[in-house]
């Protein structure tokens, strides 16, 4: 009961690492919820969207009544599907269901090729929101007859995210993110994640901060992956130069990575400057982008 109740508050409406009022188009929702439909229909299993809908109403109440008393006897899924249509539901109950529905409880084969399904439908209707992928790692035990077996955990669920301008999602942020696919990369992910956190709250400076530190940990990750033990350095700039050192790029690549070093250095909170100038917005907007770039670039570099 208490995971149930933990995972009815952790979603889009009940947090605030994000604005998630933006309005999404009826169409958008309509041509998600068929598409569940169609999964649904196939996999032949549909028997945890009731699930979803039990932990959905601790967050909307208003999706228990119906008008002719709590819980009547129709169909979840469309019972969640009438309530996500309305007019006057937020914006932010939709993507609650989206993370919900896709923290896997017994729904079979929800995989990161249903998650890129979902993904489709929301860009081409122009959803401001997109979610981010299926993050597993797998371990190798021992079953119960001694025999050794692959087990796969699933370290993160998919999260709804402000998506970025069109150029910086496709070419930036996106495949930053599928980097971050890589468990190994589960550091350097939360700090990025934080960056993108930061911007949205208007906490410039610290996304700036963010954006270093994450760059800073894929450059250790990417090290680590190659064995490059001597890869070292105090700041971004030369633990940056110290990896190139090591791959054929060229040595001037490095200076790409030193406009985000210098200006952590100077404006970010890393450092708790007591006097230090506001960050615009349109800065942190353009080092999430660069962090996210220089991100694909290092792990382009894994051997």
């Amino acid at each position: 009961m208490l995971d149930r109740i933990k995972s009815a508050f952790d979603v889009p409406s009940r947090r605030v690492d994000a604005d998630y009022s933006k309005d999404i188009s009826s169409d958008c929702k309509l041509g998600v919820l068929l598409l569940y439909r169609d999964y649904l229909h196939h996999s032949g299993s549909g028997d945890w969207i009731p699930e979803v809908l039990g932990v959905m109403v601790h967050s909307h109440p208003l999706l228990a009544y119906r008008g002719d008393g709590i819980f009547p006897q129709v169909d979840a899924f469309s019972a969640i599907g009438d309530y996500l249509l309305q007019e006057r539901t937020r914006p932010s109950a939709f993507l609650d269901f989206l993370e919900l529905s896709l923290r896997n409880w017994r729904a079979p084969n929800l995989d990161n090729d249903f998650v890129d399904a979902v993904n489709t439908v929301l860009d081409e209707y122009d959803s401001p929101y997109l979610l981010t992928r299926y993050v597993r790692r797998e371990e190798k035990k021992k079953n119960n007859y001694g025999i050794d077996e692959t087990y796969t955990y699933i370290d993160e669920s998919p999260r709804a995210y402000l998506r970025q301008q069109a150029v910086v999602q496709e070419h930036a942020i996106q495949p930053a993110l599928e980097v971050f696919s890589d468990p190994a990369y589960a550091t350097p992910r939360e700090d990025f994640l934080t960056a993108l956190k930061r911007h949205r709250t208007g906490d410039y400076g610290g996304c700036v901060t963010s954006c270093a530190t994450a760059v800073e940990g894929a450059i250790r990750v990417a090290a680590a992956k190659n064995g490059w033990r001597k890869v070292k350095g105090n700041g971004l700039d030369t633990l940056a130069q110290s990896f190139i050192s090591k791959t054929t790029l060229p040595d001037t690549v490095h200076t790409a990575f030193r406009s985000l070093d210098q200006y952590r250095n100077t404006a970010g909170d890393a450092h708790g400057h007591a006097s230090r100038s506001p960050v615009p917005e349109v800065l942190a907007r353009h080092f999430v982008a660069e962090a996210a770039s220089l991100i694909v670039l290092v792990q382009s570099q894994v051997r």
